[in-house]
């Protein structure tokens, strides 16, 4: 398991463009790259649970939104991986992606209100921060 797990992370660590031909490692990314990794499955675990819960009841009380979210990301890679990873937790679809704004579906309000304050924005603030260091 911790095998897959690094190699995860070791692609990841190269998708958003940071295999260095000098061979050089940045620890502080690869640190950043994990807790990123964790808090989306923590965000889709607990997202699976919540919308499930939802849906069993007699009564769903949906109440859709389409919002858009303000990312100040300056790389495409992690723009892109931010609206994959908003795709990828139930509840909400990325519908349209541009230069600091993303546009998101979600099945409900509450969701909207969690997503706009979702903890994974600031590490990937701090991903990019790190690049430049």
């Amino acid at each position: 398991m911790g095998s897959l797990i690094a190699g995860i992370l070791a692609l990841f660590y190269c998708r958003m463009g940071e295999c260095q031909a000098s061979g050089a490692i940045n620890l502080r990314r690869i640190i950043l790259g994990g807790k990123i990794v964790i808090t989306l499955i923590w965000s889709i675990i607990k997202a699976n649970i919540g919308l499930a819960s939802r849906l069993w009841r007699k009564e769903m009380n949906l109440d859709p939104i389409m919002m858009e979210i303000s990312l100040p990301l300056k790389s495409l890679s992690t723009r892109t991986f931010a609206a994959n990873a908003i795709t990828l937790t139930p509840g909400t679809i990325t519908e349209q992606m541009g230069d600091e704004v993303l546009l998101v579906h979600c099945l409900d309000r509450g969701i909207a209100e969690d997503l706009s304050e979702w903890e994974i924005f600031p590490l990937l603030q701090k991903w990019e921060e790190a690049s430049d260091a």
